[in-house]
Parts: C-alpha cells; sequence; structure tokens
C-alpha cells in the first residue's frame, strides 16, 4: 500500500536560481498512430523503460496509447469498464510491493455541469517495445473508478500530479481568470464510492488570460521535480524528499519556454527526470523533448 509522507517544516525549499541554462525544445517524432487526435495526457512507463502512453480527451474510446520516441504505434490498449467522459491527465505510480498503476484523471469539464467526475485506476499492462507491427490491441484488467465530488462546485480540471512514491495525489483546475484551484484527493481505497476532494490553495500562475491557464502536469518518477503547464510555458519545482506537493507549489518556479502547438496539454518527464516530453492535440500528433538541466539531489 502506498503511504503518504507528511510536510517536514524544518527542511528548507529550494528555490531555482537565475542562472539556470536556457532549454531548448526539439520536435524529436510525430505520432505515427492517427487515432491520436486529441493527446490530453502523456506519462513515460515505470515498467518498459522507453515506452511513453497517451489518452485522448471528451467523446473518444477508453484507450491508451504505446508509444516511443521514435513516435511509433506500438499498442493500442482498451481500458476495461471505462468511460471517456473527458479524459485529461494519466499518471502513474508503484504500489509497495512493485507493481505499477496507471491513474487516468475523467476531470475535464469545459462547460462546468458535472456533478461528478473520476479517477480510474488500473494496473499497467505489458507491452513489448520490438516486433510489434503495426499497432496490437490490448485490454486493460478491470479498472476501478473513484468519483470525485469537488466541494466548491463544478470545475474544468485538466492536470493531476500523483507523487510516484508517496501517493500524494492533487488536481488542478484551468482558469482563464484568476487563480487555480489545487486539491487534494483523498486516498483511493473504495471503488464506486464517492469521494469529497479538499480545497487547499490557490494557484496563480505568471501570464495573463489563457496563456497562464493550467493545462496538464506531471511529477518525476524520482520524485523529486514537479512540472505544470500552460499553453506557452512549463513550470518546474524541485521537490525534496518529505515535503507534501502542496507545500512546494507556493514557491516560485522555474519557467520554461515551451514551442507553439495548436493546443498544448500534455506533458510528463522521461523515466529518469532528465527531459521534458510534451505532445498537443491534433494530428499527427508532435512530440517534443525539452532536457532539462542536472540538479543536485
Amino acid at each position: 500500500m502506498i503511504s503518504l509522507v507528511l510536510l517536514a517544516s524544518s527542511v528548507a525549499l529550494p528555490r531555482f536560481q537565475g542562472n539556470e541554462r536556457p532549454h531548448h525544445p526539439a520536435l524529436i517524432a510525430t505520432l505515427a498512430d492517427p487515432a491520436v487526435s486529441e493527446s490530453s495526457g502523456l506519462v513515460a512507463s515505470l515498467r518498459t523503460p522507453g515506452l511513453l502512453w497517451t489518452i485522448n480527451d471528451s467523446g473518444n474510446p477508453p484507450t491508451l496509447f504505446a508509444t516511443n520516441r521514435a513516435g511509433d504505434a506500438l499498442a493500442t490498449v482498451t481500458v476495461t469498464g471505462a468511460t471517456n467522459t473527458d479524459w485529461e491527465e494519466i499518471a502513474t505510480a508503484v504500489t509497495g510491493d512493485g507493481n505499477t498503476l496507471l491513474y487516468l484523471a475523467d476531470t475535464g469539464d469545459n462547460r462546468r455541469t458535472r456533478a461528478e467526475i473520476a479517477i480510474y485506476r488500473v494496473p499497467e499492462p505489458e507491452i513489448e517495445l520490438d516486433g510489434v507491427s503495426p499497432a496490437a490491441r490490448h485490454e486493460t484488467a478491470l479498472a476501478q473508478r473513484f468519483p470525485l465530488v469537488l466541494p466548491d462546485g463544478a470545475r474544468d480540471i485538466e492536470a493531476m500530479l500523483v507523487q510516484p512514491i508517496t501517493g500524494e495525489m492533487l488536481l488542478v483546475s484551468k482558469e482563464a481568470v484568476g487563480a487555480a484551484a489545487v486539491y487534494q484527493v483523498p486516498p483511493l481505497i473504495a471503488p464506486e464510492e464517492p469521494l469529497v476532494v479538499t480545497r487547499r490553495d490557490d494557484l496563480a500562475l505568471p501570464g495573463f488570460g489563457p496563456f497562464r491557464a493550467v493545462t496538464g502536469g506531471a511529477i518525476a518518477a524520482t520524485g523529486d521535480q514537479v512540472a505544470l503547464r500552460s499553453a506557452t510555458a512549463a513550470y518546474l519545482w524541485r521537490l525534496p524528499a518529505g515535503i507534501a506537493v502542496r507545500a512546494i507549489l507556493t514557491e516560485p518556479p522555474q519557467r520554461v519556454e515551451l514551442p507553439p502547438m495548436p493546443a498544448g496539454e500534455a506533458i510528463t518527464f522521461s523515466a529518469g527526470g532528465e527531459s521534458l516530453f510534451l505532445t498537443s492535440e491534433g494530428t499527427p500528433c508532435p512530440l517534443y523533448e525539452i532536457a532539462l538541466a542536472p540538479h543536485a539531489a
């Protein structure tokens, strides 16, 4: 079972310095699978090194798409027992016995009319990286669905942060006006029983209007880096051991310029945390990589 790490207030929170080296986004591939038309979430596999998972958003089938840095279509996987009302994010974590899980945030709500949103949890499927052509089709084990109720009314939520080591889970709303709401999700214990999430903080990224709206987020598999993105920039925080993610978001982030994308939503760290991967909506779907400056542990 994944346990939460409490905030250690005696640990100094790190700040990025102004002399961080520039970041240079590189277009490394376009995704070969034309079915990836609205990539709204992206995550690097913890089970299969070199594999990336992405998803489409609202109105599409409940499908996972497996690809790699070359953009190859490795597999399409139906999430058994799930419905894609408006999938906006995908994340991963490791259980205490070493199994990897995928989390799918069915939390999009452009019209802000949903009385209930949900998170799906499913064991990460096993995919072979070599010798699969054309894309293989698979089904997952039965997904667990966890309904969520927001305490302050309907919101459009496109960012989910899952601390892969501690299990801390946050949702961040997408706001074109005003600050984003940061919600903490209780431990996911009983599927199908509604959970009321807790609003913890407000988060105001730099910028104006839609350029500050949070469209995606990620935490490195190493648990020491956090990223949120908007349409035009990514914001990075360093996360020391023992510090809650919600606490680090109150610190000044490092801003990283992103390449122009028609509707950029997805972001993830590479498995080792040395770079960021980005996709956007549209076909063919572009895959960008941004190398990150190394930092001390």
